[in-house]
């Protein structure tokens, strides 16, 4: 499942947002990358596993890993990643979270119920 969504302001300014979960084929990265990823400020991303170990296990069940992830948001030039939708064996994301960020520095480990002051730039 991917959606695109769009935050619009009174003054008309414009935020992307982009959700991407159990959707881990090549045509979806191909479609997601030269469509909605590149103009998204925050990309919502399954990471299933955290542990590069799991990157097999991750392809057989169609998930995604938190370097998968990070790539994608990378390769995008989104402005941030926010993980979810995680393994119930990984109890800690944010102990896996240093792996994501060697490749995209400005990505979460989000949380249930984690929310987000938007910021836009106003359009001149």
């Amino acid at each position: 499942m991917k959606k695109k969504n769009r935050v619009r302001t009174s003054s008309g300014s414009l935020f992307y947002v982009f959700f991407f979960n159990d959707t881990a084929t090549t045509e979806i990265y191909t479609l997601s990358l030269h469509d909605a990823l590149p103009i998204s400020d925050l990309f919502i991303c399954e990471g299933m596993y955290g542990e590069q170990d799991k990157e097999e296990k991750a392809k057989a069940h169609k998930h995604m890993t938190f370097r998968e992830a990070a790539l994608l948001a990378k390769e995008a030039q989104v402005k941030e990643l926010w993980l979810t939708h995680y393994s119930p064996s990984l109890v800690r994301p944010e102990e896996a979270l240093p792996e994501a960020a060697k490749v995209f520095p400005n990505t979460i480990a989000a949380r249930d119920r984690q929310s987000v002051e938007l910021q836009f730039e106003e359009e001149s």
